[in-house]
This record gives structure tokens, sequence and C-alpha cells, in this order.
């Protein structure tokens, strides 16, 4: 049986794919309202983003706090009018420019709520809309190629060194 790939994580090492176990929820949801130190994932790859290097095993687990990126790459809960009500207008949304905490070298551009920029510390991610990596290294491979075409990124705040309005 092939695994359901659902869900993308970077941290700054790792881009982990897999299926999260998220309580049959959005993952924007789960990652801005659950506060467990580990998020479980089954059929997990991890890629190494220095050297490329994989592993795959059935079951892993990963601290919430490293979460750099994140992606549902299927929606799996179903919930169309959660869908739509998360879809904005272009007036709604601000273009912005993320650099990141040391180690992350590579920087995001793309458009946030307006609200979402004023939000306090409690309030964990950004959704990152038409987001534009630049510096993200892919080298060809394919797995880290997706992660730079995604249509939306989750973005933990935390790791934001430096948010810039354009």
């Amino acid at each position: 049986m092939i695994p359901i790939i659902s869900h993308l994580f970077v941290t700054d090492r790792f881009l982990i794919k897999g299926r999260a176990i998220t309580g049959d929820r959005r993952l924007s949801t789960y990652l801005e309202t659950v506060r467990k130190p580990w998020v479980m994932i089954e059929d997990v790859t991890l890629i190494d983003l220095a050297t490329r290097d994989r592993v795959v095993v059935q079951r892993g687990h990963l601290r919430s706090k490293d979460i750099v990126l994140a992606h549902e790459l299927l929606d799996i809960t179903g919930d169309q009018f959660r869908k739509t009500q998360g879809e904005v207008g272009s007036d709604d949304l601000d273009l912005v420019c993320c650099y990141f905490r040391h180690p992350i070298r590579y920087e995001l551009t793309g458009r946030v709520r307006k609200d979402s920029t004023l939000a306090d510390e409690s309030s964990g991610f950004h959704v990152v809309l038409n987001p534009s990596l630049r510096g993200f290294e892919t080298a060809g491979d394919a797995d880290l190629e997706l992660v730079t075409r995604l249509p939306y990124l989750i973005v933990q705040r935390s790791h934001i060194q430096c948010l810039l309005g354009l």
C-alpha cells in the first residue's frame, strides 16, 4: 500500500514529509491551537537539507517549536466552508518579506492578512499566500523543489527575525 503524504514540514535542518495526526483539523488550525511540544507524524520521510540523505520510517515525532514552514498537501478534513472562509481578497493582504533567525539563510516573500502582522505573540503562525522562497537550495531534488512551488506556506512567527512590509 502506498502511504498518503498529506503534510510537509521544514525545519532549519530537515524537510519532513508524512501525515501529521491533527485530529481531523486543518494543519494551520492544529498548529495554531494545539500547544503540544511534539507533532506525531506517520509515514515519515526525513530529508536532510544539506546532504539530501533520506530516512523513511513508519512513525516519528517533530518538535513543534522547530517547525519553520509547513504545508497541507491534501485537505483531508473536507471542511469546504472553513476553507472558503479563509479565502481573502487582495485588499485584505499585505505583501511582506520574512527574514529568519540564524541558521536559516533563505527569505520568504508573499502575502499575509493585514491583521496577522499586528497579532500578538500568542498567535504562533502566519499563513503566507503566493510564497516565493529565495536562497532555499534544492540542488535539483524534486521533494525540495516542491517547497518552492506551493500556493501557501504556514510560517512559525518565532523563527522570523525581521518582517518587512513591501
